[in-house]
């Protein structure tokens, strides 16, 4: 009764705005008025503190009631958007919108920082926090397939679609790096049916402004810890997991690293394929005829909301293989990175200008 309950309030929270006011007996955490200040709260604030003093630098995984992998960033809801290292500024800006006792001993904070709302739970008996996942509130049921395991709302995942997840993901990557990097690998999928009830798993409650607001479905991966939210029809979104067992995927760029995770994952509910056309004509009709013009080109938010960069790197890997055949593509795949790709390009495809390369990959 009492996970329904609690279930219910995280799921029918309003926000309202509240003064930018400070008490003294904070130093981290906003308050509206000083009814709000208890011990309790003063005792979080100063836990919340050392996270965000120390985030990335120093071993703050002490005050967390669940083991990360990570010591110095083991906060997986902020690690979906990089940390704090783009919102520095925003990170000691957080206002208190609500506090929810759940029991004697552990009391829900409801955190606004703006471009997001956070839930982190305080327990006072052991001074530690923790994200809603880690006390199972939300009444998340558990399901393990060999490295992966996912936790859902409801009690019943198709191990079927578990296994062909997951041996697509060893079919991608058996065609360029040694699987057993994602033998060896422990990943976590929080799983829903759509991104908002994926991201309320771990404490992400709307409106998140970081991540495309008005998308219905999508996932996103914390590379620090191994944990994928997952926000499709699927129990396991494949571009994201393919991101997590890919040990090329820091190294090899962003363009290619999205496109490998398209070309064998799709974008979420569709495949690279199904939307080719439009993006090839949104870059034509945009004119855009080289590399440098699509990373420095502001182009339309059609193109950025169907991952037009994504789709157009799967294209390019795909016509790799399928025109210059495995070797080359492997080759090309363990040696790209963000500053040579284009000159390894230009070797691929034996051509020297950067316009004629451009409209090459172009083709269908």
């Amino acid at each position: 009764m009492k996970s329904l309950i609690f279930k219910t309030l995280i799921l029918s929270l309003s926000f309202f705005s509240i003064k930018n006011t400070q008490s003294q007996n904070l130093k981290i955490i906003q308050i509206s008025d000083s009814s709000l200040l208890t011990k309790s709260l003063i005792q979080f604030d100063s836990i919340w503190n050392q996270c965000m003093i120390g985030y990335g630098v120093t071993d703050i995984s002490k005050n967390f009631v669940h083991v990360h992998k990570h010591p110095k960033k083991p906060i997986t809801a902020l690690n979906f958007v990089d940390g704090l290292d783009g919102y520095y500024n925003q990170a000691f800006n957080y206002k208190l919108d609500r506090a929810i006792r759940i029991d004697s001993n552990q009391t829900l904070y409801q955190l606004n920082l703006d471009w997001m709302q956070l839930a982190i739970i305080h327990d006072v008996t052991t001074n530690k926090i923790g994200q809603i996942c880690d006390f199972n509130y939300l009444n998340l049921y558990k399901t393990t397939y060999k490295n992966l395991t996912v936790y859902t709302e409801t009690p019943t995942v198709d191990t079927n679609q578990l296994k062909q997840a997951y041996d697509l993901t060893i079919k991608a990557l058996n065609e360029f790096v040694d699987i057993n990097y994602f033998n060896n690998k422990k990943i976590t999928i929080y799983s829903s049916t759509t991104i908002k009830g994926a991201e309320r798993m771990i404490g992400f409650l709307a409106p998140s402004t970081y991540f495309s607001p008005n998308s219905t479905f999508g996932g996103m991966s914390d590379p620090f810890n191994d944990v994928i939210i997952s926000g499709v029809l699927a129990p396991i979104h494949l571009h994201e997991l393919i991101h997590l067992a890919n040990p090329l995927n820091v190294q090899c760029g962003q363009f290619i690293s999205e496109g490998i995770a398209t070309y064998y994952g799709g974008t979420g509910n569709k495949t690279y394929t199904d939307d080719l056309k439009k993006v090839i004509e949104i870059l034509k009709s945009n004119h855009i005829e080289s590399f440098e013009q699509l990373f420095k080109s502001k182009i339309s938010d059609e193109y950025v909301n169907i991952r037009g960069n994504y789709i157009l790197s799967a294209h390019m890997l795909h016509q790799i293989k399928t025109k210059f055949g495995l070797n080359v593509y492997q080759n090309f795949l363990n040696k790209c990175n963000s500053s040579n790709m284009e000159e390894l390009l230009k070797e691929i495809y034996q051509v020297q200008d950067s316009k004629v390369l451009f409209k090459l990959i172009l083709k269908p």
